[in-house]
């Protein structure tokens, strides 16, 4: 068996290192870049995560350019074509690709998820612990590391988050002031007036364009904030709860068992430290 320095590749390039390991179904690979950068557009064969460890990330696909934040997952399935860069020095990417047979496999059970990006999500949560396996691999770690990538899939396969090109350019507003502002309290009645709609048309074009109510939207996004707070250990669950926008810790305890499907209890067990043998 081979020891966990010896599955570690190095790749040094002019500006940036590349570390990879390679298991029977991924590849992973952590780029890191001394200064900004922007690649020219390439292809990418294989479907693939990228996890925005600790900086901005630039895309273009086509004639529209997407910026990414810190802590943002992407999906890109296989055969694509994009241009791409770093936005500041000393930054860092996470990267899995996804070998063809286990994506052939996946496709038996689900249908291949279309590109997405979520940001402080569960996804980013599995990515991050895929990442730091990644980081301190040992024996068993393979297998690990193969269970996360198919449990990011399945979470893939029910992702739903992409505006479609022929959402209404108010949509976009309103996602984006829901985005910044979801601590914040919010009626359909007041969102409307900002779009410009009826309220019922505003309801209807948000699930059909986002795949969820404004209110599951919302709830989504302070329970994805409950996780961040639980990872970082400062907090009790009341305190959490309460700056999550959760009424106490028991309405908290019923929001993020329906979005994550475990109790907020037993996330922060699991996102304590492994013990290394």
């Amino acid at each position: 068996m081979k020891d966990a320095k010896s599955t570690l590749e190095k790749h040094q390039y002019h500006h940036h290192v590349v570390l990879k390991r390679r298991t029977t179904s991924a590849v992973f690979a952590e780029e890191r870049y001394e200064c900004a950068v922007q690649h020219p557009m390439h292809d990418h064969a294989q479907a693939n995560f990228l996890l925005t460890d600790n900086c901005g990330y630039r895309e273009q696909l086509g004639s529209k350019t997407f910026h990414h934040s810190v802590n943002t997952i992407i999906w890109r399935p296989g055969e694509f074509s994009h241009a791409d860069g770093l936005v500041r020095d000393n930054g860092r990417l996470f990267c899995v690709y996804i070998k063809d047979e286990l994506m052939r496999q996946f496709a038996d059970y689900a249908k291949t998820p279309a590109e997405f990006s979520q940001n402080n999500s569960y996804l980013v949560f599995l990515a991050r612990r895929l990442r730091d396996e990644f980081r301190n691999w040992s024996q068993g770690s393979e297998l690990i590391a193969e269970g996360l990538v198919l449990e990011m899939l399945g979470h893939a396969a029910r992702a739903d988050t992409r505006i479609q090109r022929v959402a209404p350019l108010w949509l976009d507003r309103i996602v984006e002031k829901l985005e910044c502002e979801f601590l914040q309290d919010h009626t359909n009645e007041r969102l409307a007036r900002e779009a410009g709609v009826h309220p019922v048309h505003l309801s209807r074009t948000f699930r059909q364009h986002c795949g969820k109510s404004v209110g599951r939207f919302i709830k989504e996004k302070r329970v994805h904030h409950a996780m961040l707070l639980i990872e970082q250990g400062r907090m009790t669950l009341a305190e959490i709860a309460s700056a999550s926008g959760f009424s106490d810790q028991s309405h908290l305890s019923r929001g993020f068992k329906q979005v994550v499907g475990i109790t907020p209890g037993a996330f922060r067990r699991d996102v304590r430290p492994p013990r290394r043998m």
